[in-house]
């Protein structure tokens, strides 16, 4: 870098992020930002050694550099003596060396930097009123470059005073001395710069680092909100400042809330009280207003919402949130999920049950109605066998056949009254009617149809009753035959054996009657 100039033009285009070391004068902070300054840039008046002249007056013949602090401190300083501008700081020395001027005026770390070379052992300092000014020197960095100015600004405010402190006593130390020697000059600049690049590689360090932080930040940050964006649902997190469910602040929320409401994630931030305008339209607000400072008390919320869509299409959503107190309030996590598919379907599987409900009880009402319809008739022949038997009482063939036709008519009327026990089944009216029974009465009735259903399947039928059966039992006796009459008749049509046995026993406690291999076990 030639100059100053040079290097704040590649500070702007961002080749450099920072200058070390900037004496911040108004002018320049009109181009560049100034961290808070480290240091004073102390400027001295140095003569060749072969000058005899070894003090200041106001006859002496000064050189400085054009365009640096050094020419307005000299022109402040010393207004009245011949002045002579150079170009730069190389010409100004060659020009003190040749006795072109008795003086130059030089900034004491550009001193540093050029007596180390082919002016070594030439130039000596002197006493001046430049020993007792000083201007400001900081970090200087790009006017844009607003996070690194501030980054730079913290990190030299967390800096040890005492590491400040020596940097500004060895720049002092080298200037209050007159004839210092140049050797004793280059140490002590080089003590100086070597603090000032310590600590300008520990203000880069941590700018790199908290660059780095910010990167990585910034990288997650991107990779959350594409999970978010692709998530199947909407994630949404606000903050309730009161207890006033209307006081939010939005904190996040995805891109994907335009295809459920209709409003972008940038409307909803920059207003968002757009979602508690579509929360108070709703017929239940009260409700949910409600419940949503009831949610404050248990810590979470979960409920379901019918809303419509911006296509007029009849949504539900489900939301489920989590509420954690913070400072000035509390902050909700909600999961929006659109269930609306999952509806449609609850909604189709309702209505098929309620169809399905509505056929059977279509179906219970018909049997009913056509079993009371066949009992009409079916009543007629018992009433006509009821009247003809006085009339076969006499006649021994006639009388049995009477008696299988009666037994006959009352298995047809018990068929009809299993219909409706079916239907008072499925309507859950069924009951039990125990009265007492003559249990031989009751099996010789209940065997004589079976008997000859047997026979003309041709198997033998035997039957065989427990002499310890109780006489007598308090049962239901309509329901007792429907049973043992559905045993019989599965064993008739079941069992390809010649023989067909039926036997009844006591317990203790039950009665158990058995058919072949058909068994029940009927409580006493």
């Amino acid at each position: 870098m030639n100059n100053l100039d040079s290097i704040m033009a590649d500070l702007d285009s961002g080749k450099v992020d920072a200058i070390a070391a900037v004496t911040c004068t108004p002018e320049r902070l009109k181009k560049l930002n100034c961290t808070q300054p480290y240091s004073e840039e102390k400027w001295v008046m140095l003569s060749a050694v072969t000058q005899e002249k070894n003090y200041v007056d106001n006859h002496s013949h000064i050189g400085a550099v054009s365009g640096r602090f050094g020419e307005v401190l000299l022109k402040q300083l010393y207004p009245n003596n011949p002045i002579t501008l150079y170009n730069s700081n190389a010409a100004l020395l060659r020009a003190t060396l040749n006795h072109q001027v008795e003086m130059a005026v030089i900034s004491l770390s550009s001193a540093s930097q050029l007596l180390q070379g082919e002016y070594l052992g030439k130039l000596r300092v002197q006493i001046s009123k430049l020993d007792s000014e000083g201007r400001p020197v900081g970090i200087a960095v790009s006017r844009n470059n607003t996070i690194l100015h501030d980054i730079l600004n913290k990190t030299m405010a967390a800096t040890e005073p005492s590491k400040l402190a020596d940097i500004k006593n060895a720049w002092h130390t080298v200037t209050l001395n007159s004839g210092v020697s140049i050797s004793k000059l280059v140490f002590w600049g080089f003590a100086g710069f070597g603090l000032i690049a310590l600590l300008t590689l520990t203000f880069l360090y941590w700018t790199q680092k908290l660059n780095n932080e910010i990167a990585q930040r910034k990288n997650a940050e991107q990779k959350l909100t594409y999970l978010t964006n692709n998530f199947d649902g909407i994630l949404l997190q606000h903050r309730q400042r009161s207890l006033d469910p209307t006081d939010i602040e939005l904190l996040f929320v995805s891109e994907k809330i335009i295809d459920l409401i209709g409003i972008s994630a940038d409307e909803l931030r920059a207003r968002p009280q757009r979602i508690i305008e579509l929360l108070q339209q709703r017929n239940d607000n009260v409700w949910l207003f409600g419940e949503i400072n009831h949610a404050l008390k248990q810590g979470h919320w979960q409920t379901e919402l019918q809303l419509q869509s911006v296509n007029d299409h009849d949504r539900w959503i489900e939301i489920r949130s989590q509420v954690i107190p913070v400072e000035q309030g509390w902050q909700w996590t909600s999961i929006l999920i659109d269930i609306s598919n999952m509806k449609k379907q609850q909604f189709e599987l309702e209505h098929a049950r309620e169809e399905a409900e509505s056929a059977t009880e279509a179906k219970s009402r018909f049997l009913a109605m056509m079993s009371h319809e066949i009992r009409t008739p079916i009543s007629g022949i018992l009433s006509l066998l009821e009247l003809m038997a006085p009339h076969t009482r006499d006649h021994a063939e006639m009388s049995g056949i009477h008696k299988h036709l009666d037994q006959s008519a009352q298995n047809l009327l018990n068929i009809v009254n299993d219909v409706l026990d079916f239907s008072k089944i499925e309507a859950g009216k069924l009951t039990l009617s125990p009265a007492p029974c003559v249990m031989a009465d009751m099996l010789h009735s209940l065997m004589q149809p079976h008997v000859i259903h047997a026979k003309q399947k041709g198997l033998c039928f035997k039957f065989w009753q427990d002499p310890q059966l109780a006489q007598q039992l308090w049962l239901d006796e309509l329901r007792l035959k429907q049973v043992l009459n559905n045993l019989l008749n599965n064993a008739t049509k079941l069992l390809s054996t010649a023989l067909l046995a039926c036997w009844w026993m006591s317990s203790p406690r039950r009665i158990i009657t058995s058919s072949c291999a058909l068994l029940s076990a009927i409580p006493a």
